[in-house]
Parts: structure tokens; C-alpha cells; sequence
């Protein structure tokens, strides 16, 4: 939506607490009392609420409807190469995003996918996606191995990925304050979701927590994500294990910049 002029960092959503849609309830991962946020604090706190306003931005009705759905099914697909093979490996899952006119595709999947619940992307493939929006919109083909890098552009403008280097900073800057180092370029983002059974049903009393970022000497140099599964203690977001072991990953980097 930053992308397309729609909002910007600084403009305010209302935070109820929660969104229905038909018979479905969307809660924040944590609770944040209700008022108005900037899309900034959406990012630096986690606020679910947040990215459904985001993404019903992206209609002229400010709806999730046809219009929103498609322009973020775009966005997921051709832009950040989800749901197709990032070809970094000879065996790898390509994930899952459902259609835009699959009958499944109902208001409350596409408000969940805003924030990453009902869809499914492999660690690589959201590497590549933070990669995207830092690297001024141009998408690097994922090597395992060091080579000359091939990329394509994208619809993401110089700007968006400024703003988004920005906003990632300042998130760090909240929530993960020891990460940071004086003298060097960082920022990072912490998702935590419920773990899925064999079966593909959410457990809503295991979690899977991320932390992605950025780091480098002037300018971002590397993507590092961090990634915990199920963690024994079930009273800690899972993506606060992430986080502390995505800083010890940056201190390490840091030590050979």
C-alpha cells in the first residue's frame, strides 16, 4: 500500500483489539490497548489490525474485496515469488497461496494472510522477500552456493524500500534493542504463528516463531531470519527466541564486516 501511494508510515489505523468478518474473529498476537497507531507502531508492535487496514488500503472501497485481494495475491506471487520454486535448491517446497477466486478465498483468509496466517512460505522464499524490498525492488535469485547473481525487477520503487529499511530499524529499535550496533546498518521484523499438525490444522497451543532482518556497514549487506520451532516454553512468544537467536547470528556477521 506504501508501494502505491495509499498510506504512509505515519498515517493512523484504529486498533479495536480485534476484526470480524462473518462468523471469524482476528486478535492481535498480544494485547494492545485499543486507540490510534501509526502504520509504524504496526510494525514495531505487531498489531494484526494493523496490516488488515493495510491491506483493505489497497481498495478504492478500503475493503477487502476483489480489488485488495488481487493487488496483495500479486504483490505475494509476482513480486516476492511466493508459491513458486526459488530454484536455491534441487529439493525444495514452493509453499502456498490460495487464488484470489478460490472459493476459500473469503474476506477472513485474506484479512488472516495479511499477516502470514493461512498461507504458507518457506524460509528462503521470505529471505528473498525482505531481499526485494531492501535492495530498491529488484529480485536476486537465491544461490546456495557463491555465484554471479541474476535478479529482475520489480514493482517495488527506491522509495518503498527506503521507507521499509526505515520502518524495520525502528522496529529493531523497540523490540530488539541489543541487536543494535553503533556504526552499522540493522533492522528486523518478529512473526509468531500457530504450528500446523500433520494434518494441516493450526495448533493454537504450539507456536513457530521468525525473526528477519537486515545488517551491513553503510547499507544492508546481508538478510538474516532466524527461525524457532514449538519452543518448550510455551508462556514466551515463540518469535522472542528467534529474536535472540538472530542477534547472536548479527554479532557474528558484524565481527567480519
Amino acid at each position: 500500500a506504501i508501494n502505491e501511494g495509499r498510506l504512509h508510515p505515519d498515517d493512523e489505523f484504529y486498533n479495536a483489539g480485534s476484526r470480524i468478518f462473518g462468523d471469524t474473529i482476528i486478535l492481535n498476537a498480544i494485547n494492545i490497548a485499543p486507540g490510534m497507531y501509526s502504520y509504524k507502531d504496526m510494525i514495531s508492535q505487531s498489531i494484526n489490525t494493523g496490516s488488515v487496514a493495510a491491506l483493505e488500503s489497497l481498495s478504492d472501497n478500503n475493503a477487502i474485496d476483489q480489488q485488495s485481494k488481487q493487488t496483495w495475491y500479486q504483490y505475494m506471487t509476482s513480486v516476492f515469488g511466493f508459491s513458486e520454486y526459488t530454484g536455491a535448491a534441487t529439493i525444495e517446497d514452493k509453499g502456498y497461496i490460495p487464488l484470489v477466486d478460490s472459493p476459500f478465498s473469503t474476506q477472513a483468509r485474506y484479512a488472516f494472510s495479511s499477516h502470514g496466517i493461512g498461507i504458507t512460505v518457506t524460509p528462503m522464499q521470505l529471505t528473498s522477500a525482505y531481499s526485494t524490498l531492501l535492495n530498491h525492488g529488484k529480485y536476486i535469485t537465491p544461490k546456495l552456493f557463491s555465484k554471479n547473481n541474476s535478479y529482475r525487477s520489480t514493482l517495488i520503487t527506491d522509495q518503498t524500500s527506503s521507507t521499509m529499511q526505515h520502518m524495520l530499524f525502528l522496529a529493531t529499535e523497540r523490540s530488539n534493542t541489543k541487536a543494535l550496533h553503533q556504526g552499522y546498518v540493522m533492522g528486523g521484523k518478529s512473526g509468531t504463528g500457530p504450528s500446523a499438525d500433520v494434518s494441516g490444522l493450526y495448533q493454537y497451543y504450539r507456536s513457530n516463531g521468525v525473526y528477519v532482518g537486515y545488517v551491513g556497514k553503510d547499507n544492508p549487506e546481508y538478510i538474516v531470519l532466524a527461525k524457532i520451532d514449538e519452543p518448550e516454553d510455551d508462556q514466551v512468544l515463540a518469535s522472542r527466541f528467534a529474536a535472540d537467536l538472530w542477534t547472536l547470528q548479527i554479532n557474528d556477521i558484524i565481527k567480519e564486516l
